[in-house]
């Protein structure tokens, strides 16, 4: 059984703040190109035609942000791009989604991060990316006059922002401290990490212990979090199974362990994302919940003490995963801030990721939350997914897994 709840109303002109990564996405025309192995096509000397490229916004900022607008979550934009032809560009696309630039810092001295996403029919994307003006951004780049207008900060990608995790992370530290005085609520997001790169080599799990007692919400990837909580796990994976998706060869019973222990280092919420399989939720007791500030959920009982997982949605036709992370983190977000029950919120934001795999944008594929909650009710299918074990029980009544952890098996 599904319920979805009416929306809280909101009088200010903002509900949320969507800072941190931000870059242009180039993507060359490769939609015609089938079959062909990936030496063929970049063979040195050879001439492969391809179609029209389209740009589009990258980034947590702008991918998140320009989704909760979509969903009709007010959303404010806070970035850091260069005064160059990529910059002007980027606040082109960003206004003629109907979203304000005014808050994106601007710097004279450095070039807009860009990346070309190299979509090959038939394979994983390719990024190549230029981190630009995102390595130096700072606490200064934001303004926190504007939190006394919102409800949520969401931060993205701070992994691909040298300058936030350079000194185990104390710039990160620094600016969601300031966010937490004004009891703005925090959510968090992550980016793959290169290992070969600066952010490869940081210490994660020190980072971590330093900034998510600020983070309320923290919603990174599974891929993610074994690279930074487990990285013998994740290096040895990699050399037994070279070339495959690391979802596709890890145990999902990891997630209870991991979940727990980012809950320890001090997150009152736990998302962890399993692309193509769905996403695990685990939440805290109702005495931290409530301190989760001015975006806590309106149901307190509900989101307390919860351990689900919801099996992700099925999609006819996949057009790329570009920014289908965002897509579900945005669900996610609209969902706590127009007070849906922790089960709504999972299905939504697993809903709003499989449709951001229709379009190459990941931002017009996703229709409205109306729109979502009648095609989740009118019984959207799912992935086929089993756990391995004991520790899941799947309710037919609810269709979702439950952990061991969740209060609905401990008071039943």
């Amino acid at each position: 059984m599904v319920i979805i709840n009416n929306h809280i109303k909101n009088s200010k002109k903002y509900q949320a703040i969507a800072a941190g990564h931000l870059c242009l996405d180039i993507f060359p025309g490769f939609t015609g190109i089938k079959n062909k192995p990936v030496t063929e096509i970049f063979s040195p000397g050879k001439l492969t035609q391809i179609k029209d490229a389209e740009l589009s916004v990258g980034g947590a900022a702008t991918n998140t942000g320009l989704v909760l607008n979509r969903l009709g979550i007010s959303t404010m934009l806070m970035g850091k791009i260069g005064n160059d032809y990529f910059g002007r560009v980027l606040c082109e696309i960003i206004k003629k989604w109907g979203s304000d630039t005014t808050k994106i810092a601007v710097s004279d001295e450095l070039s807009t991060s860009y990346s070309i996403m190299l979509a090959i029919p038939g394979m994983d994307k390719i990024a190549l990316h230029s981190p630009g003006t995102n390595d130096f951004f700072s606490a200064e780049d934001i303004d926190y006059s504007e939190l006394s207008n919102v409800r949520l900060f969401h931060f993205g990608y701070p992994v691909l922002m040298k300058n936030l995790f350079k000194n185990d992370g104390e710039e990160m530290l620094k600016i969601l401290q300031n966010v937490k005085n004004q009891n703005v609520t925090t959510s968090l997001d992550m980016a793959p990490v290169d290992p070969a790169s600066d952010a490869g080599k940081a210490d994660w799990k020190k980072i971590l212990k330093k900034i998510l007692p600020f983070v309320d919400f923290y919603l990174p990837s599974l891929e993610e979090t074994i690279f930074m909580l487990r990285n013998e796990l994740y290096n040895e994976l990699l050399c037994r199974y070279p070339g495959q998706d690391m979802l596709e060869v890890v145990d999902l019973n990891i997630l209870q362990e991991l979940g727990e222990e980012l809950a320890g280092l001090g997150t009152k919420t736990v998302v962890l994302k399993c692309g193509y399989k769905g996403a695990y939720v685990l939440t805290s007791d109702k005495n931290r919940m409530e301190k989760a500030g001015l975006a806590a959920p309106a149901d307190i009982i509900n989101w307390s003490s919860r351990e689900l997982f919801q099996n992700a949605y099925q999609q006819e036709k996949i057009i790329s995963t570009t920014g289908c992370g965002d897509s579900f983190i945005a669900g996610f977000l609209a969902s706590l801030l127009t007070g849906e029950f922790l089960e709504n919120s999972l299905r939504i934001a697993c809903a709003c990721g499989a449709e951001a795999t229709s379009v190459s944008d990941n931002i017009s594929g996703v229709r409205s939350i109306e729109e979502i909650k009648e095609k989740i009710l009118n019984g959207w299918p799912v992935q086929k997914f089993q756990f391995n074990g004991n520790y899941w029980s799947y309710s037919s009544r609810e269709m979702l897994w439950k952990g061991k952890k969740d209060s609905s098996n401990l008071t039943s």
